[in-house]
């Protein structure tokens, strides 16, 4: 009888065993079937081989669609332009990256200028002392692309620049020397930036007269002057689970947009970590927005609101040896609400809490504030959570 059973359990384990193998398999194979069909050429697509460096010394236009094959590696003289008026896919991998880079010091721009609506993919991505610009309406997808620019640029200059359309902008890698701008993105209907990477880039990500979008997931640091993330004119932005480090300048400033003169509203910021920077967050221009489990610490200035037509109201936030807590005058000093923050610095009742040491806050007994009660989170919790924590934009009427 043991002998059977022993033989029965034999059997059962191969028989799982080889179950298993047929659904990793059949994962494995789902997978690169996937990626395979959304990087395949279209029909008269014109190919760039991986077969050998291509060289460009002059303005190039590609009125058909163009593939870029993994591992391509494409040279650009000074100041040249790509430019393309059809659809266009960079196909690389992980272990093959597409590559441009200049023959000398810097090339100019990769060109998108159709007049017709176009849909472009950027996957696993190297751009050396280059830039992209999209002059007309676009569909555009960044995966795995990466910034690298060591030669100077002026102050307006954006390494990625879009007006109309919409943006998926993922594990974007930027590195900069704090001159130009990086992710700079007008009028779109929805735009997206996540798990990113942005260091020593001014405005790494700017917003102007963007109507949906978010910024989720991404690390600032080390801006020499001007902002990490810069909204003008924008709606229904939801700014969460970032870090920003040694920002010189405002890690947030959010305001008009000039031309539009439509001010920022439905700003949501939530779960960032504001750290050694000059100014967290800046609000002005008639903004409106809502924060919470945000964490300010060592930065020069917690929070400015620059005129009597902004608001702010901080929810469950922890705000920590700043030199100042707030730049406030006597007619914004009502337009910023706290509620159920805890601070070294004085904090005015009610349901907040001033305390001057970390250990302490144990004592502090808050009450629930409406972030809380939204995201169902214990009252007693402050400040950056370890879980990152999303938040539907159509909430935000909750908090008002």
């Amino acid at each position: 009888m043991a002998l059977n059973t022993k033989k029965n359990q034999l059997k059962f384990k191969k028989t799982l065993f080889s179950l298993v193998l047929v659904l990793i398999y059949s994962f494995t194979f789902f997978i690169n079937k996937e990626t395979v069909t959304s990087l395949n050429p279209t029909p008269g697509s014109i190919i760039i081989t991986a077969d050998k460096p291509h060289q460009f010394t002059k303005d190039t236009i590609f009125s058909e669609d163009v593939f870029f094959e993994a591992g391509s590696i494409i040279k650009i003289a000074d100041s040249v332009d790509l430019v393309f008026k059809g659809n266009v896919t960079v196909a690389g991998t992980k272990n093959s990256r597409v590559t441009f880079k200049p023959i000398d010091k810097k090339w100019g721009h990769l060109r998108f200028n159709s007049n017709k609506k176009t849909a472009h993919i950027f996957n696993y991505t190297s751009l050396h002392n280059g830039k992209i610009l999209f002059e007309e309406k676009a569909k555009v997808e960044l995966q795995n692309v990466m910034f690298k620019h060591t030669a100077q640029l002026k102050y307006w200059d954006g390494l990625f620049v879009m007006r109309f359309g919409t943006l998926k902008a993922d594990s974007i890698t930027m590195l900069g020397n704090n001159s130009g701008e990086g992710i700079v993105v007008s009028s779109l209907d929805t735009a997206t930036v996540t798990n990113s990477h942005f260091q020593k880039i001014n405005d790494a990500v700017e917003f102007l007269h963007c109507h949906n979008g978010s910024v989720e997931n991404c690390f600032f640091e080390g801006n020499n002057h001007d902002d990490g993330i810069d909204l003008n004119g924008c709606q229904n932005i939801i700014i969460q689970n970032n870090i920003f480090k040694n920002i010189h300048d405002r890690c947030l400033e959010i305001g008009l947009h000039s031309y539009y003169k439509n001010p920022s509203l439905n700003i949501i910021v939530l779960n960032n970590h504001f750290e050694k920077s000059k100014i967290a967050i800046q609000v002005k221009e008639g903004t409106e927005m809502y924060a919470g489990y945000n964490t300010i610490e060592n930065c020069k200035y917690a929070v400015e609101i620059s005129d009597s037509a902004s608001v702010l109201k901080m929810y469950n936030s922890l705000i920590f040896h700043t030199t100042s807590r707030l730049i406030l005058t006597k007619d914004t000093l009502y337009n910023l609400e706290w509620s159920a923050c805890i601070s070294d610095s004085i904090l005015t009742p009610p349901n907040n809490c001033n305390t001057q040491s970390k250990s302490e806050m144990s004592h502090c007994n808050l009450k629930a504030s409406k972030l809380s009660k939204l995201l169902k989170i214990d009252s007693s919790k402050v400040g950056i959570q370890e879980k990152h924590l999303t938040i539907d934009i159509k909430q935000v009427s909750q908090l008002k």
